[in-house]
């Protein structure tokens, strides 16, 4: 989501990809699903929060395994990390990067590179929401542990035929990125840390 304040030009962007456009062994699932809102076009009287919600919904249907809900300043960082891409500009002073940068552009090429294995082996780095199954926070010490250990705004416990969790770092998106937001972020990363998408084999190559 890119969160701007005190205007109603926020923009969110829902992208679900369950496979290839045909099916194979490793992704046997074609459909992708992809969705984005601004506060705009949203009901009179609802705002992102309200979204959120309906997303809620949504990932209980379709019984995903995990799932991110990311917020930027930017669409592009929006859409960078949604869609695991790099997005760069090329001028005459040289490539600017208009994606997730630093911390963030290592996590992002991390996930893409284990995608298969998302949700199933690993999980993506924690953003601003996220969505786990309870077998996945077994594997870290369980529900009670991680209450006691990160000061989350909110822990829906969604259910579904596979217990569905729903994360979120602040009450609202607007502090997603703020000191405390990132902190609270940072807490829940950590707790994480065993089940998060490792290095990628060219990271881990000696430098020459």
């Amino acid at each position: 989501m890119e969160v701007k304040p005190d205007t109603e030009e926020n923009y969110a962007r829902l992208l679900l990809k369950t496979g290839q456009v045909l099916p194979t062994p490793e992704a046997p699932f074609p459909a992708t699903l992809t969705g984005h809102t601004k506060a705009t076009n949203l009901p009179v009287g609802k705002d992102l929060v309200a979204w959120v919600d309906l997303l809620h919904e949504l990932m209980l249907t379709l019984d995903i395994g995990h799932g991110v809900l990311p917020v930027w300043p930017t669409e592009d960082m929006v859409d960078s990390d949604t869609v695991l891409v790099r997005i760069r500009l090329s001028a005459a002073k040289g490539e600017r990067d208009l994606g997730v940068t630093g911390e963030f552009e290592i996590q992002r090429a991390r996930a893409e590179y284990w995608r298969h294995e998302l949700g199933d082996k690993y999980l993506r780095h924690p953003r601003w929401g996220t969505y786990l199954r309870r077998c996945h926070l077994d594997r870290v010490g369980g529900l009670a542990l991680l209450r006691d250990t990160v000061p989350l705004a909110k822990i829906l416990e969604l259910g579904g035929p596979h217990d569905l969790i729903y994360l979120q770092c602040t009450d609202h998106p607007k502090g997603a990125l703020t000191p405390d937001g990132e902190a609270v972020r940072q807490a829940l990363q950590t707790f994480l840390e065993p089940i998060l998408v490792p290095p990628r084999p060219q990271e881990l190559a000696p430098q020459r």
